[in-house]
């Protein structure tokens, strides 16, 4: 199976308070970063963009989310789980479909919003739908997937992605 639902659940409406503070004009946020990089934009978008750079040098809590429930869930995953980027993903009119590709990997999604609409389509050309907000989803990445958001009334979707080895 490409996509495991867990039965861990983290609090949405926490999360999505802290993503209403940020610019979410931004199609990724940044939330981990290199060192004490402060920059919500360094490790976003394609991770070819950053060779010779790996996913996994994006180790650390990016410091302004330290003391956070942010910082909460990061550290509750690290404990299963070596963690690269993380970032908010957004996607809405003006992003509607990601590429049809592979990454190195695993990567965990949280979803923060979502609309009956958003859906990822797995290597076996099935729709799912990671409908639950504050539900960790495990995505096998080294097998072809892309993102949907085809909502007619401009319905956002936004996800925690987090690039992950487990332990």
């Amino acid at each position: 199976m490409q996509v495991e639902k867990t039965d861990i659940k983290f609090d949405s409406h926490k999360l999505l308070s802290i993503y209403e503070m940020l610019d979410d004009s931004k199609k990724q946020i940044a939330f981990s970063s290199r060192e004490n990089n402060k920059d919500t934009q360094d490790g976003v978008g394609s991770i070819w963009d950053y060779r010779p750079a790996t996913e996994w040098d994006w180790d650390h809590i990016n410091p302004l989310f330290k003391g956070t429930y942010l910082e909460t869930v990061y550290n509750t995953l690290a404990k299963d789980y070596k963690l690269g980027r993380a970032r908010f993903m957004r996607m809405d009119k003006n992003n509607r479909a990601l590429t049809y590709h592979y990454d190195e990997g695993i990567r965990l999604h949280i979803p923060v919003i979502t609309n009956p609409h958003a859906w990822f389509v797995l290597n076996n050309q099935e729709l799912y739908s990671m409908d639950d907000p504050g539900r960790l989803y495990i995505l096998d990445a080294n097998k072809y997937h892309s993102a949907l958001n085809l909502s007619r009334e401009n319905l956002p979707r936004v996800h925690i992605v987090i690039s992950a080895i487990s332990h």
